[in-house]
């Protein structure tokens, strides 16, 4: 490329558009349509360096076209975004934001800018064009990193600001409450290393389980209040709508986990490998099934507890509460077991299946008590109050029943 471009120094018209350059504004707009139009502001910048090299370029000059190259990259995010989703249409939003400002703050101080750059950028001893042509290469790729550098740094305590920006312009809508599932680990071009794969599935099943966490978490709030109350994740939804979105992603992970996992099962493989993938195939099941208990089984209890327009006992509330954090802290182990592969979860777990049976069986007890008593509210909430432990206690078992597999599998 440079041999190239050396006839371009005896070139008048090259020449007279070199000199146009070292107006800022030019040569912002000549470096935003050529980096647009090929699509790659990498290579802008290199051509950039290589005049800069055969000394037709100076730093004054060359500033303004990385800058405009910055603005000019925009145009490739925005045609990926093109038929994207609108979560991708803002990215590409907030990248147009974040490099034009830059650009256009930077534009004002190029002649202060370009002393700085020159002062932290090693001298030649040559002189004239030779000078310029040594110099100038090192000097442009300084500038071009001190300027993504400070920009980067300048707008980071504005992230927050710029997403809130972001979302005023393309505001959510309500089809974005259907939010895209998809796997986060699994790699079809790791099926030939199966220890890779089945660490990937681990991952993707630690995932379940972080989710079926968020809805047993999520699922007491509708129970004990009459508002429908915010998603702590996705502040767009509703609890009760977060809750549906998840079982969703549940029984797409369910699938593709499974699929996976089969597809898995027919590589070579070990006889410990093969008892592992067999056995996270159960493991993957089970998942699901909790899932449905939540969804399918706990969901209804909703509709039914505010058609009561009563509410539990404050002995019947505090004991649904505490065996509900019991529940949700295994189900907490079992995610640390797949995500950060710590199997000493899965004992603990294991470890805690008969203390949490027998506290079930109290509370279940203390319960019966408040209905010989003729407690009214205990009367009115009875049914919910029995199906709402048996449901927890469900969970409980498909927990424990997942983690003892870990365990064999682990011996």
């Amino acid at each position: 490329m440079s041999d190239s471009m050396r006839p371009l120094r005896d070139y008048g018209p090259f020449i007279n558009i070199m000199k146009d350059l070292e107006n800022p504004i030019y040569g912002l707009i000549i470096g935003a349509a050529f980096t647009a139009l090929i699509q790659s502001s990498s290579a802008f910048t290199g051509i950039v360096i290589v005049l800069a090299q055969q000394g037709l370029l100076s730093l004054d000059a060359g500033i303004p076209l990385l800058l405009g190259a910055n603005i000019g990259t925009c145009v490739t995010a925005g045609l990926a975004s093109l038929g994207a989703s609108r979560e991708a249409k803002r990215v590409a939003l907030a990248h147009v934001i974040f490099n034009t400002a830059g650009a256009v703050f930077f534009l004002f101080w190029v002649p202060d800018f370009a002393d700085l750059v020159r002062w932290a950028s090693p001298v030649s001893d040559a002189d004239g064009i030779q000078k310029l042509a040594a110099e100038t290469p090192r000097q442009i790729a300084n500038a071009h990193t001190f300027f993504n550098v400070s920009v980067a740094l300048v707008f980071l305590p504005f992230t927050a600001l710029l997403s809130k920006a972001v979302l005023k312009i393309l505001p959510r809508r309500e089809s974005e409450k259907a939010i895209e599932v998809v796997t986060w680990h699994l790699d079809d071009k790791a099926l030939s290393t199966p220890g890779l794969a089945i660490d990937l599935c681990h991952a993707e099943v630690g995932r379940m389980a972080k989710i079926l966490r968020r809805m047993l978490r999520a699922i007491v709030h509708p129970l004990f209040n009459d508002e429908e109350g915010t998603d702590n994740v996705h502040k767009h939804l509703t609890i009760i709508e977060g809750i549906e979105m998840r079982e969703d992603k549940i029984d797409f992970l369910q699938d593709k986990v499974t699929g996976y996992l089969l597809k898995l099962g027919r590589q070579e493989l070990s006889e410990g490998q093969s008892r592992e993938v067999f056995n996270l195939i159960s493991i993957v099941g089970d998942m699901e099934a909790i899932g449905d208990i939540i969804h399918r089984d706990m969901f209804p209890l909703i509709a039914k507890k505010r058609a009561l327009k009563i509410d539990f006992s404050n002995e019947g509330h505090e004991e649904i509460i505490v065996y509900h954090a019991k529940i949700y802290k295994q189900l907490m182990r079992l995610e640390a077991t797949f995500s950060e592969h710590k199997f000493k979860k899965a004992q603990k777990i294991v470890s805690k299946e008969v203390k949490y049976a027998d506290l079930e069986a109290e509370f279940k007890i203390k319960h019966l008590e408040r209905l010989k008593e003729e407690k009214k509210e205990s009367i009115a909430t009875h049914e919910i109050h029995m199906e709402l432990m048996d449901h927890l206690k469900q969970i409980s078992v498909y927990v424990t029943e997942i983690a003892k597999s870990v365990v064999n599998v682990d011996k």
